[in-house]
C-alpha cells in the first residue's frame, strides 16, 4: 500500500513543473502549452486517486480504474488540439476518446 501512495504523491512533481516552466517564461497563456498544461492536468486528480484508492483498500478498485482510465482519455482531447491545432483532428481524436470511455462504462 505506501507504494501506491508513494505513486500518488509522485504525480505532483511533474504536475507542478507542467504549470511553473511556461510561467516562468511567460509562455502559457493562448498558446499549445496552455492546452497541453490542461490535457496533463486533467489525468492527474483521478490517477491520484486511483493509487489512494488502491492503498487504502489493498487491491485496485474498478471504479477508480475506470474514472482514471476515462480521465486520460478527455484529457487526451486537449492535448490532440494543442499538438495538432486542427479541429478535424481534434475532432476525431474526441469521436475515438468519447467511444473509448462510453465502451468502458455501459459495455
Amino acid at each position: 500500500p505506501m507504494a501506491q501512495v508513494v505513486a500518488g504523491l509522485l504525480m505532483f512533481g511533474p504536475l507542478l513543473m507542467a504549470f511553473w516552466t511556461p510561467w516562468r517564461h511567460n509562455c502559457w497563456r493562448g498558446t499549445r502549452t496552455g492546452y497541453i498544461q490542461l490535457s496533463f492536468a486533467g489525468t492527474v486528480p483521478f490517477s491520484v486517486l486511483n493509487h489512494f484508492g488502491h492503498a487504502f483498500c489493498g487491491r485496485w478498485v474498478p471504479v477508480l480504474q475506470k474514472l482514471d482510465r476515462s480521465f486520460i482519455a478527455l484529457s487526451s482531447i486537449a492535448g490532440s488540439y494543442a499538438m495538432s491545432q486542427d479541429m478535424a483532428y481534434t475532432l476525431g481524436a474526441a469521436l475515438l476518446s468519447l467511444t473509448t470511455v462510453c465502451l468502458m462504462w455501459f459495455a
